[in-house]
């Protein structure tokens, strides 16, 4: 979803995942696999250690605000990335939430009178400083994975009906139908 969303070359890209949780992992190789360059912030001490053995750099989100070009979140945690955070990031910053809820970035902060929105597509805003200083923001914080997704919501309710039925059909088979 990001891929489309955006439409960069991922190559040489700094990008920093908030979390290294199941959705993080994935984040973090698929942009590795493109030829980014990735940094993990993680409070987890374990979840710290796996991404430090799958070799990635563990950083402060303040260390490392002020040089990446991509910003993701997958905690699930509130206030992730705070205005104080946007404040610092560079001018184009993509800034987007793979995570597990809505409140990960704090977008309410960005609607105030100094900033301006500007919708460039679907899902797509620039918040513009005084400055003159960009950023992009997709889906408005929503979940990327979910709010740009071109797979169609009838085959992620028909994936998510059959995934029911046949953890229902587990449940209520008799012991020994299926087989460990």
């Amino acid at each position: 979803s990001l891929k489309r969303t955006t439409d960069i070359m991922f190559g040489g890209k700094q990008v920093v995942v908030c979390g290294y949780g199941q959705v993080g992992k994935g984040c973090c190789q698929s942009l590795k696999n493109m030829g980014c360059v990735v940094y993990v912030t993680e409070i987890d001490p374990i979840c710290a250690l796996q991404a430090a053995m799958d070799g990635f750099q563990i950083i402060k989100l303040e260390k490392v605000i002020r040089q990446v070009d991509i910003v993701i979140t997958a905690t699930g945690n509130k206030n992730v990335v705070t205005r104080e955070h946007m404040d610092k990031m560079k001018n184009g910053c993509i800034v987007c939430n793979m995570g597990h809820s809505n409140t990960e970035i704090d977008v309410l902060s960005l609607k105030t009178q100094d900033l301006t929105w500007e919708k460039v597509r679907s899902q797509v805003d620039h918040i513009i400083w005084p400055g003159g200083k960009r950023m992009v923001l997709l889906a408005e914080g929503r979940r990327v994975n979910l709010s740009c997704s071109s797979v169609p919501s009838f085959v992620v309710s028909i994936t998510a009906a059959t995934q029911a039925l046949a953890l229902i059909e587990l449940f209520n088979a008799p012991s020994g139908r299926y087989k460990a």
